[in-house]
């Protein structure tokens, strides 16, 4: 049959090949079905016979040349991908779930040998916070991002020290703040104290430097934890006998200032 066909093209506007297309997919056919039967229709009416339909064969087991009318519809196509893509997304489901299995069994095989390894060695987190704070800080990081994506690992964090390091990290930033006002009160003090000597207007600057530097860092919730006065009776105490062969003149024995907010104020 085939070498007896004469091949036919169709154009068609746009606009008619998009409602062509439409109406196959409305009607779940083929598009070259729609044409052919609506030239069925017009031999039907002159009272000939019907277009025969052949495709030609895929393979050599094909059991025969199969009608136009039996190609798959759009929908059986739609249906047939909308199947192959939720198969691969299943697979893909299936691939990430063991990913994250075969993930925490190496994770827990890993805190298994840092256990035994430490049972071994003695080096437990305890003594490693004190002889390499690096390696440990490292490691509890490591820990507690894990705590925090909601695994179990095998060894807990080591809590006591976390805390301590928490603690000292505010702890930190107030001593910073005191060791400024303290170094601020000192060469104030020492101006006063020698007010010839050579060196008051680096004391002077020195100071105001020191004050301006601890008001960069100061922070309200610091105020009830700062002695102001315990402050300037240490840099009382600190204070020369005396200076190139000079003895101090009197300076203030209390503190000049009632309040820290005094000294955070910008001059």
């Amino acid at each position: 049959m085939k070498e007896r066909a004469v091949a036919t093209t169709l154009y068609l506007l746009p606009e008619d090949h998009c409602r062509l297309r439409r109406l196959a997919a409305d009607r779940d056919v083929a598009a070259e079905t729609l044409l052919l039967d609506a030239i069925d229709m017009l031999f039907e009416r002159d009272g000939q016979g019907r277009v025969q339909r052949w495709e030609p064969r895929r393979n050599a087991t094909s059991t025969g040349r199969r009608m136009m009318g039996d190609e798959p519809t759009l929908g059986q196509v739609l249906a047939k991908i909308e199947d192959i893509i939720s198969t691969t997304t299943s697979m893909r489901a299936e691939f990430l779930a063991g990913m994250d299995k075969l993930r925490g069994g190496v994770l827990a095989g890993l805190d298994a040998l840092r256990i035994e390894e430490k049972q071994r060695t003695g080096n437990t987190m305890d003594n490693l916070y004190d002889t390499d704070v690096v390696t440990w800080s490292e490691h509890q990081a490591a820990l507690l991002r894990r705590v925090a994506a909601g695994e179990a690992p095998n060894e807990a964090p080591d809590w006591a020290n976390i805390i301590e390091e928490v603690e000292s990290v505010g702890q930190s930033q107030i001593d910073a703040v005191e060791s400024l006002l303290f170094q601020a009160f000192l060469h104030d003090l020492k101006a006063e104290a020698w007010p010839l000597a050579r060196d008051v207007p680096n004391w002077r600057g020195d100071a105001r430097g020191f004050r301006a530097q601890a008001r960069r860092k100061y922070r309200p919730s610091m105020r009830q934890k700062i002695d102001v006065a315990g402050l300037y009776a240490d840099a009382l105490q600190t204070l020369p006998e005396t200076l190139d062969g000079q003895t101090p003149l009197p300076v203030p024995t209390m503190c000049p200032v009632t309040s820290i907010d005094e000294l955070m104020v910008e001059p």
